[in-house]
């Protein structure tokens, strides 16, 4: 998401049992010229990540026996707040989840506990997708989130498995970057800790829509102005009332009232935009993410907004 400067960034790191996150994180820890404090969540009582985390030990602070999505968010609060207070300084945190974890919940509370939301942001989700056991990850609900939610993916074990296409979850996720990673290496790891989720490059200008079984990503596109007030009630109406189908947006609108485009984005009830500083044209664009989405609802909805 935008970069806030008085504010400490958060990489949320996600991925399926088994994808690879533990070997990405020490390559990190080892090329990275920030000071790096990790957070790393098991689902046990006896954490074993931690300790194959390479000479990191001041930096790792495990919770144990539970899952960041829903049973230990008050340890999580405590951890973030206990960070913000440590006489130890750190460039950016970062948060490896369980690979059952849906990582939409970490970034709301982030997000919406207005004493963490003071000091931190989250600056992206990155997503370790194994290739080969891809049948099955796509077939778990916390697996094809974890796609959904990613602003970027890194795809393991294509050394095993070279048949696999980049591009299907380029169609699940059309606004993330999707990439290969050997062995959790990448030419540029430190471009990982500055994802920046307000990256209005990976916007689809067309009218096009794909679909993964019921995944579905719809994107939508119109000239003219659009009424601030009727979009900003539209926004809120399907945050809430369809949360639960629909798990990601992201667009540039030209707002009544506001000199420029305005760029924005939604990831489950989160919503964020901000003024882009120049215009993008008279097109908007809108791309929505979901489960067996309603297309003509969504459509006529945000049409709606314009101006006549």
């Amino acid at each position: 998401m935008r970069r806030q400067d008085s504010k400490i960034p958060i990489t949320i790191l996600t991925g399926f049992l088994g994808a690879g996150k533990t070997t990405l994180l020490n390559n990190l820890i080892e090329s990275s010229q920030k000071k790096l404090a990790l957070i790393i969540n098991e689902f046990g009582e006896l954490g074993i990540d931690g300790e194959l985390v390479l000479d990191a030990e001041d930096q790792v602070l495990e919770l144990n026996n539970g899952c960041l999505c829903c049973t230990v968010q008050g340890d999580l609060t405590k951890i973030l707040l206990k960070l913000h207070n440590d006489e130890r300084t750190f460039d950016q945190i970062v948060i490896e989840t369980t690979g059952l974890a849906n990582p939409a919940p970490v970034a709301e509370l982030i997000y919406f506990d207005p004493l963490i939301n003071s000091k931190f942001y989250v600056d992206g989700v990155l997503t370790v997708f194994d290739a080969v056991n891809s049948g099955r990850v796509l077939a778990s609900p916390e697996g094809l989130k974890q796609v959904v939610y990613a602003d970027k993916i890194l795809v393991s074990k294509l050394d095993l498995y070279d048949d696999f296409e980049l591009a299907k979850l380029s169609e699940i996720n059309p606004l993330a970057t999707v990439v290969a990673c050997e062995y959790g290496k990448l030419s540029d790891l430190e471009s990982l800790l500055d994802l920046g989720g307000f990256n209005v490059d990976v916007l689809s200008l067309g009218s096009e829509k794909h679909s993964h079984s019921h995944m579905t990503s719809l994107s939508l596109s119109k000239n003219g102005v659009v009424n601030n007030a009727r979009f900003r009630q539209w926004v809120g109406s399907v945050l809430f009332d369809m949360s639960d189908v629909v798990y990601r947006m992201k667009g540039i609108v030209n707002l009544s009232g506001v000199e420029g485009s305005t760029i924005f984005q939604s990831v489950h009830r989160l919503f964020e935009d901000e003024l882009s500083g120049r215009s993008y044209g008279d097109l908007n664009r809108l791309v929505i993410i979901g489960e067996g989405l309603q297309d003509s609802v969504l459509k006529e909805g945000f049409f709606a907004c314009f101006e006549e």
